[in-house]
């Protein structure tokens, strides 16, 4: 069973819209493709089967600039995101998006990435945006993977007779969670390892240079890593351990989050305090006059807060300013600003409403 974070899968990610599938994920897909290549990127080609999504609306919801973006290794809410495809270009990376017939199209939104770098490195990977922003590797190399970017990951391509000896000096060269994932094929064997941390560069060269190791590729999480195991996983488990500690249920999801990423309480609710920061600017950028162009709608919720306050609507009151509020986080969304899904990009607006009503119209903490 998966294991469910707050800050992973529910409040976030924070992101620049429209879409946590069609912008926030090709941003996580091209920065972990960009760990896997290991040097400077000259060129990549990002392919989509015409069956899928992608294929239809990777201009229209900016998957080309999240690709672009994470490929150069920029914040995903760097202000230059908009400009991704021209300042790669400045930089000298050729980026090339092709529809084209994919054997691993098992998904729809299921992308297969070739990159060479400036060092001459090539990387050949299969990818999927699964939802929410969430994303999978189904692929490195010639290898079948399961990188989800919740964890520190090193997968190594060894001859089939240095295997065992590789593996004794990972034992004593690195720190690893759970047991090494072993194939074989050919006479080669792949080792994929989930570290406790990042390897330095001192060590990566190390196992570089081990006799037998013809591949090493590493990936960093882009999301929090799960060092932990969830304190409940039902409602009717939650309610029983609230009762017990006599916690309520804010004080005993911020136990669980805590416990599930191996964090201080104080680190998560900080964060969590900081995505709050990010929806209620968002409600503040949408309610005012001059907002980034939409695609097919034009704004709206500023005149509808305002016609609340003047008392010229029919039904007012906090539930129809809580209503604008989130509205104003989709015109946030839909014109590509920054925004906190929650959990979904296309829902983003709901929790940011309801909250920011809460804080501001009845002054709540």
């Amino acid at each position: 069973m998966k294991k469910i974070s707050v800050l992973n899968d529910v409040m976030g990610p924070v992101m620049h819209g429209p879409s946590s599938s069609h912008t926030a994920a090709p941003f996580f897909i091209g920065t972990i493709a960009r760990a896997l290549l290991g040097e400077e990127p000259a060129s990549a080609t990002f392919a989509f089967d015409p069956m899928g999504s992608f294929a239809q609306v990777y201009r229209q919801q900016g998957s080309d600039l999240g690709f672009a973006a994470g490929l150069m290794g920029l914040p995903i809410t760097d202000e230059t995101f908009p400009r991704a495809l021209d300042l790669a270009a400045e930089k000298g990376i050729e980026i090339r998006f092709a529809v084209e017939p994919l054997s691993e199209a098992d998904h729809p939104n299921t992308v297969e990435i070739r990159m060479t770098s400036r060092g001459g490195r090539k990387l050949s990977a299969a990818a999927q945006s699964i939802g929410g922003g969430a994303i999978q590797f189904t692929r490195v190399s010639q290898w079948p993977a399961e990188l989800r970017g919740d964890a520190h990951e090193m997968l190594m391509e060894v001859t089939r007779t240095a295997g065992p000896e590789v593996l004794e000096c990972l034992k004593r060269e690195v720190k690893w969670v759970g047991a090494p994932e072993r194939q074989a094929k050919r006479g080669l064997v792949v080792l994929h390892v989930k570290l406790q941390s990042a390897l330095d560069p001192e060590t990566k060269s190390r196992l570089r240079a081990l006799p037998g190791v013809s591949q090493l590729w590493t990936a960093p999480p882009v999301f929090f890593p799960l060092r932990g195991e969830p304190l409940f996983a039902s409602a009717e488990e939650m309610l029983a351990l609230a009762g017990s500690r006599s916690l309520s249920l804010g004080r005993i999801a911020l136990a669980y989050e805590s416990e599930l990423l191996g964090l201080p309480e104080q680190e998560v609710m900080a964060e969590v305090v900081r995505r709050f920061e990010v929806m209620r600017t968002s409600v503040h950028h949408g309610l005012e006059g001059k907002l980034p162009p939409m695609q097919l709608l034009h704004p709206s919720a500023r005149k509808i807060f305002r016609a609340e306050a003047e008392s010229r609507l029919a039904v007012g009151g906090i539930h129809t300013r809580a209503g604008a509020r989130a509205l104003a986080v989709m015109h946030i969304n839909s014109g590509g600003g920054v925004v906190c899904a929650a959990p979904t990009a296309g829902s983003a607006g709901v929790i940011p409403g309801v909250l920011v009503s809460l804080v501001e119209d009845k002054g709540l903490s």
